[in-house]
């Protein structure tokens, strides 16, 4: 029975160490993301700490992924919904959000999946602020932001003013929404800063 024991107790503890140097990220039995030796896409805007101190790297060439000794890739053949990532954020249960032209990716830590937006005329009285909502914006031309609150991403829309009307006849042939959102920030005191 002792030799029984310590040999499952050794072969348990090297199962452990191989999860544990595993650089990949295993979804379902399918390893997603790919290890690399360098960051290829020269063109990164954005750098993120998580809560468990994994830097990410990220701009227009997908998502790049530091644990403190591997560099991990990952693009769209894992599930990133675009490869231009416009923001990085994480809920309070450690979930990584990121925001994209063609939507928002969630991270759970196994696999990417895409957040649906819920569409609709009752979507657009969803203007709350909740301690823990996650605010994005989605591209450029958007007009308005979007809002979740763990559950539904809802589009919300800026109230139209009598400037839009003046931009649009000194500007008639614009090729942008003067209500598109390129910035986002939540200050201390908790409320949302939009910049157009």
């Amino acid at each position: 029975l002792l030799i029984f024991f310590l040999s499952v107790a050794c072969n348990g503890q090297n199962s452990a160490d191989q999860k544990t140097s595993s650089t990949n990220i295993r979804d379902q039995g399918v390893l997603i993301g790919d290890t690399v030796f360098e960051i290829a896409d020269q063109k990164l805007t954005l750098i993120f700490q998580d809560k468990k101190e994994n830097y990410w790297f990220a701009g227009e060439g997908g998502i790049y992924k530091y644990d403190g000794k591997n560099l991990v890739l990952f693009t769209l053949k894992d599930g990133l919904c675009n490869l231009n990532i416009l923001g990085i954020q994480e809920d309070n249960f450690g979930d990584l959000y990121f925001d994209t032209p063609e939507g928002v990716s969630k991270f759970d830590g196994q696999k990417f999946s895409t957040l649906e937006v819920v569409t609709g005329d009752s979507s657009k009285s969803e203007w709350k602020l909740g301690p823990d909502d996650l605010w994005f914006r989605m591209g450029w031309d958007e007009n308005g932001p979007y809002r979740y609150d763990g559950k539904a991403l809802y589009k919300l829309e800026f109230p139209r003013t009598t400037q839009e009307d003046e931009f649009y006849s000194k500007y008639p042939n614009v090729s942008y929404d003067p209500y598109g959102i390129y910035e986002i920030y939540k200050d201390s005191k908790g409320n949302i800063w939009f910049g157009s």
